[in-house]
């Protein structure tokens, strides 16, 4: 216990110092803070227990072949006369091959990030998108009404909305989407937050959200589409779980990624045992905001939308983050890198990393995973595939859902 509440202790003052800090992104030091748990608040058991080994090897890595993005052709070719999506599953698989051409993001990630069902009409799409709409200013208006007298005495409404305006004035302001002086988009990510912290009373507002937000509003370049569609990956994709403040959610992504890395790399998982870093703490910020610090905004939309067809396993994030460490043990254990060393060099990866190699080398772990036989059972319930693919790729809210039915 002594040993474990040291390690943590460790992590804490090193993300203060180091990890914190300033980096390629231009962010201030305290808005890294709210980014990272406060290690301390992890319990003991975060120091996991080995799980049992396997008798049998791990087949080979197969070598995998990316292949190029959904064209505007490929998308016409997918909807039928009324503008319904048709095979669905092959479109899916098209999009975790090669992603989607920047041109038509807008009119696919709606679909993916569940605001229109997929076999919807164009005519029922019509009808959510106003229902949407009025449900959006309708919230929005809850809020805006508020005056500054009801705003003193509502402390938890006031906190909220100041945290959005610091962490909104800090958002991706290197990029020439958000660059500027009274810039809109900043004015339409504080509105969407705002009006999400409305949505979602229990949950609010945590900092993290708005580097999820950011690309989905420069893709869909409109206030309400883009509220809809981050409302589709929080509740829709789970990455609300991530948010809780319980951190229950986080807490078992990084014992699920413990229990990978123990099978998968059973050697570099002892060298980090050996730098009391098994813990995976420097894997706390990927997972969080699902690599958004990681990529260039190009990138991270690729990756984002790959990760948003479900394939080719439940948890395809988590064999990401096995990739990239695959691609950086080799230096870790040759320069005989200490604790605080291995979380310095992993915050450095930031915006230097291969966004196709580590898509390509995530689905060859998971074949290689699939071929291999006799592995730990709980290791099948982190990557196995999802029963209900079919089912879920139809998915969208039960709201919309009640909208097509009024159309027709």
């Amino acid at each position: 216990m002594t040993a474990t509440m040291g390690s943590f202790s460790k992590v804490t003052n090193f993300f203060r110092d180091n990890v914190l800090a300033p980096t390629l992104l231009n962010r201030p030091q305290d808005d890294y803070a709210d980014l990272f748990p406060d290690i301390t608040t992890f319990r003991a058991e975060q120091d996991f227990d080995l799980i049992t080994e396997t008798e049998n090897k791990l087949a080979d890595r197969p070598d995998v072949v990316r292949g190029g993005a959904v064209t505007e052709a490929d998308w016409q070719a997918h909807q039928d006369a009324e503008g319904r999506i048709m095979n669905i599953q092959d479109l899916k698989e098209k999009i975790f091959r090669g992603g989607i051409d920047p041109a038509i993001r807008r009119e696919l990630w709606p679909f993916l990030l569940c605001y229109y069902p997929w076999t919807s009409t164009t005519k029922e799409r019509i009808a959510i998108r106003k229902c949407k709409e009025d449900e959006y200013f309708g919230m929005k208006a809850q809020w805006k009404t508020i005056t500054t007298d009801q705003e003193r005495r509502f402390s938890l409404f006031k906190e909220r909305k100041n945290l959005i305006d610091k962490d909104v004035v800090r958002t991706d302001r290197v990029h020439p989407f958000f660059a500027g002086d009274n810039n809109v988009h900043l004015d339409q990510l504080f509105s969407i937050l705002m009006t999400y912290a409305q949505y979602n009373f229990d949950l609010g507002y945590v900092q993290g959200m708005s580097d999820i937000l950011a690309p989905i509003l420069l893709v869909m370049e409109d206030e309400v589409d883009a509220f809809w569609c981050f409302v589709g990956y929080m509740d829709h994709l789970k990455l609300e779980q991530n948010f809780d403040m319980n951190q229950e959610g986080m807490k078992n992504q990084l014992i699920q990624l413990n229990t990978l890395l123990q099978v998968i790399e059973p050697e570099f998982y002892g060298f980090l045992q050996s730098k009391e870093s098994s813990n995976l703490f420097f894997c706390f910020r990927w997972l969080l905001i699902h690599f958004k610090r990681e990529f260039t905004f190009e990138d991270i939309m690729r990756l984002w939308e790959v990760m948003w067809t479900g394939l080719p396993c439940q948890n395809f994030h988590l064999l990401l983050c096995v990739a990239i460490l695959d691609g950086e043990k080799d230096t870790m254990e040759r320069k005989d890198l200490d604790f605080n060393d291995i979380l310095k060099h992993v915050n450095e990866l930031s915006l230097k990393l291969n966004v196709d190699e580590i898509l390509r080398k995530g689905e060859s772990i998971y074949l290689q995973l699939k071929n291999s036989s006799d592995l730990p059972e709980a290791l099948w319930e982190i990557v196995a595939q999802k029963e209900t693919g079919e089912e879920e790729s139809s998915q969208a809210s039960e709201s919309s859902i009640e909208v097509i039915a009024d159309v027709e």
